[in-house]
């Protein structure tokens, strides 16, 4: 989709959704496969007494239950299809975090390797000390440079609307 077909679905419907893109997160699930099956046969030779325990063997104690965790974790957003980005007038929804447009600084494109990060958006709030920044995984976006440019763009003109608006406690309002 294009900034175009975002802008007409907000102005149509109100919202517009980004759902989890369960093509871009099936590689995701081969990390736990994998090393589950490379870590749990060792390991339960080594339990059985047919192999003795050595290094691999305790890094595998350790790794099974980290690697079920990110597996379940994994195949519950496959299933469920969340977290659901929503992009409405009021603000953006991620999960269960909302940041409505005036709580807004920038909207951040941000490269994850490059600064250690998950997200391929953040959207940073104004008063950062108390809030957390809502961050977006690109397993929602396929054109993270894309969206970054039309939520900044949704956010200018927000901002445009707000300062154009004359406020409640001027007189004569």
């Amino acid at each position: 989709m294009t900034p175009a077909n975002w802008n007409h679905e907000l102005d149509r419907g109100g919202q517009v959704r980004f759902p989890i893109r369960r093509r871009a997160l099936l590689p995701r699930l081969a990390v736990p496969v994998i090393g589950l099956i490379s870590t749990t046969g060792s390991l339960i030779q080594a339990i059985r007494g047919d192999r003795p325990w050595g290094w691999w063997e305790i890094g595998s104690v350790v790794m099974v239950p980290i690697l079920l965790a990110l597996g379940y974790v994994t195949v519950s957003s496959l299933i469920t299809a969340r977290p659901e980005l929503i992009v409405d007038r009021t603000g953006l929804t991620m999960d269960k975090q909302y940041l409505a447009w005036n709580e807004m600084t920038a909207i951040k494109r941000t490269d994850g390797l490059r600064h250690l990060t998950p997200w391929a958006i953040t959207v940073v709030p104004r008063d950062k000390p108390r809030r957390r920044s809502l961050g977006i995984p690109p397993y929602n976006i396929s054109a993270p440079d894309m969206v970054a440019d039309w939520l900044t763009s949704l956010l200018d003109q927000h901002r445009a609307t707000e300062s154009s608006t004359p406020s409640q406690d001027e007189p004569g309002s």
